[in-house]
């Protein structure tokens, strides 16, 4: 009689559940391919691995869930499955995505049991975990949906796409999501090294995991029973989890800015290098922590490939500004384009690596405004010095007679054709673009170097050679470094520092035979620094990623290219050397010019000072016995009195055997001169 009341309540149920589910049956269900869906999985979050397939950088776009990168099922244990299975869904892998068995069972159980139970397959729960926003609303209609889903779900992922979905999907206490976040949150392991104990643990939260401590240790007790029959439940309080909220890995925070969408991918980063340089910065700001320094960034690129390796873009904890990310920040970049300079002079051949330059008091005028640099310690060497010392210890003076030489107009666009876009125009930055007066990134700037040291456009390969070569001596700093400095490297490097107004920023840049480095350290608030220049800032960073990086394995100088003449430890593009060793100096390696007055300067008679005293020194340099016109007619003196008002022009020539060479002209003014009755009577 009772077994006739079930089946009669049971076809009845039947009945009306056919038609149910005919009503709620929903329509056009689709899923992606598994690949597909994986891919989408990682819209709620952003992780980038590094070179090696190393995580470096988890960023969530989802704040209510902690999910860990999606595991594969190969990486699942075996008896990980094969608990899951039999203890969620023994048939599993017979069905086809309803249990129709444990379906019945729970129908029955629905009518005459105390203890209900449920009939979901693992499939049935992989769909909704993954239709979250898409339920029916009532519990019949939900059900019969959730059972149609599921067989559709079927038929387009396997039983292991199934199975892996679920052990990377399944909810867990508090916010984590997936196999692998539960294991690092709740036991602070990776999965391979849990054990039965904390396994059972898992499995028991995944019903309800916001129940009481007593009951989950009552589900964990029964499917450790299920499990082994002998299984002693007491050990589970020795595994009980302590939640623990995983901090990410963020060893790339500011890289992380270019990528807009979420996602799994996969960078040219290097894990261990990103690690080791983040630790040098914070140690060298840390050593110039009283020196009001704050803020510091790293680029460090593939010579050849131009990929990036290492990308710090704050110092973190030490700044202000830690979000701010100061390798893409433009800085004033100091010295560090003098390289260029030089490289541009000596391709136009006007200048060798040994043409000699004068380093003394220097002053021009343009537009009626007179720019009149100094070095970085507010001396000069009074003497001509080859361009490869000049170049080599940073000299402002001789930079500013190559800018002239070259034209401020060509430097300007030769940076452009380097990478560098500036956004003033050349007449904004006049003669101290030599000396870095420009707003630049470090990341163009280390591009920028890629090309020097690569000879590539517009930089020849032979340029480029030379100006390593200058660049890696540590003779040719001498006269600003000393001979030991932080810039001498373990390895073979070429090597470049900067320094810009007050001390606001400075900079190490330079290449190995692997590497391009960019080193920068500053305030991003653009509060000067005490004391701090590139050698004794960015520099010692650079000098340990050279060791870093070559570890093992030293970097080695470039080999000698076909078009390059080496004379007496010197090279020159063919066709610049010196015709014999006496005489090192051309035509093309000294430059003459007017030192003084300065071209369109503007000056006025003191009748208060002795006119003796107001006379313009007339100087030059480049020319041994110089020759003076001054408005068409020849000049003996070497003084120009100003007591005469008007605009004088004066040329600059010299005795070339038998004939006169013009070298140089430029225009002055005088404003006011000497009064013919005195001053006037107040």
């Amino acid at each position: 009689m009772r077994l006739g009341k079930f089946a009669s309540l049971t076809s009845i149920g039947c009945i009306s559940l056919g038609v149910t589910f005919w009503v709620a049956m929903p329509k056009n269900v689709h899923y992606p391919k598994f690949a597909e869906y994986v891919q989408k999985h990682h819209q709620g979050q952003l992780t980038l691995l590094d070179r090696h397939g190393e995580v470096i950088y988890e960023g969530r776009r989802n704040l209510q869930r902690r999910q860990a990168l999606w595991e594969s099922l190969a990486n699942i244990p075996l008896e990980f499955r094969q608990e899951i299975i039999r203890l969620e869904d023994r048939r599993f892998l017979q069905h086809s995505g309803v249990d129709y068995l444990a379906l019945l069972s729970s129908i029955r159980s629905y009518f005459y049991a105390t203890n209900k139970r449920g009939a979901s397959t693992l499939s049935m729960q992989v769909v909704n975990l993954i239709d979250r926003n898409s339920r029916p609303r009532t519990k019949w209609s939900y059900k019969l949906a959730q059972i149609y889903r599921a067989k559709v779900l079927e038929q387009v992922w396997s039983k292991d796409e199934i199975l892996e979905a679920y052990f990377n999907l399944v909810a867990f206490q508090g916010e984590l999501q997936g196999l692998p976040a539960a294991a690092e949150g709740l036991f602070q392991k990776k999965l391979e090294r849990l054990v039965l104990q904390e396994r059972l643990w898992l499995w028991a939260l995944i019903p309800a995991p916001n129940q009481s401590y007593s009951l989950i240790v009552q589900r964990a007790c029964l499917y450790g029973k299920k499990l082994a029959v002998d299984f002693d439940c007491s050990v589970l309080k020795d595994f009980a989890p302590t939640y623990r909220a995983r901090r990410p890995i963020q060893l790339a925070t500011h890289f992380s800015y270019r990528f807009k969408k979420a996602g799994l991918i996969k960078t040219t980063l290097d894990k261990q290098l990103q690690h080791k340089a983040q630790a040098m910065l914070a140690t060298q700001l840390e050593k110039l922590r009283d020196k009001n320094v704050r803020d510091g960034a790293i680029l460090v690129i593939d010579r050849y490939s131009g990929e990036e390796l290492i990308y710090v873009g704050s110092s973190g904890n030490f700044s202000k500004s830690a979000m701010v990310d100061h390798v893409t920040s433009p800085r004033q970049t100091g010295s560090t384009l003098k390289p260029f300079l030089y490289a541009q002079a000596i391709q136009l051949r006007y200048l060798t690596m040994s043409s000699l330059l004068r380093d003394e008091r220097f002053a021009i005028t343009i537009d009626g405004l007179t720019y009149q640099p100094e070095n970085y310690n507010n001396s000069f060497l009074n003497k001509s010095v080859p361009l490869k010392e000049a170049l080599g210890s940073s000299l402002n003076i001789p930079a500013i007679k190559v800018i002239d030489l070259v034209g401020v107009e060509n430097f300007y666009f030769w940076l452009g054709e380097l990478g560098i876009k500036l956004p003033g125009d050349e007449k904004f930055y006049g003669h101290s673009l030599a000396l870095g007066s420009a707003d630049v990134t470090l990341h163009d700037l280390v591009y920028a170097y890629k090309r020097l040291a690569n000879g590539e456009s517009p930089v020849s390969k032979e340029v480029s050679f030379i100006i390593a070569e200058i660049l890696s001596d540590k003779q040719n700093r001498i006269h600003t470094f000393g001979l030991n400095s932080t810039l001498n490297t373990t390895s073979w490097s070429a090597v470049k520092t900067g320094t810009s107004k007050d001390m606001r920023d400075n900079w190490c840049l330079g290449w190995t035979d692997k590497v391009i480095i960019g080193v920068w350290i500053g305030n991003s608030s653009g509060d000067p620094m005490w004391n701090v220049t590139g050698i004794s800032g960015a520099a010692p960073i650079f000098n340990e990623l050279v060791t870093l990086i070559h570890e093992g394995k030293g970097s080695l100088a470039p080999k000698l290219p076909e078009g390059i003449v080496q004379k007496n430890q010197q090279y020159y593009l063919k066709g610049t050397e010196p015709l014999n060793l006496e005489n090192k100096i051309n035509v093309h390696t000294s430059i003459a010019k007017i030192t003084s007055p300065t071209h369109l300067a503007q000056y006025a008679y003191d009748p208060d000072i002795p006119a003796k005293a107001q006379q313009l020194p007339l100087k030059a340099s480049g020319v041994r016995y110089p020759r003076w016109i001054v408005n068409g007619k020849t000049f003996h003196a070497k003084n120009f009195s100003i007591a005469k008002k008007g605009k004088y022009r004066l040329e600059l020539w010299e005795q070339a055997g038998s004939k006169l060479v013009k070298k140089d002209e430029l225009i002055f003014y005088v404003r006011a001169g000497k009064m013919p009755y005195g001053r006037p009577r107040l």
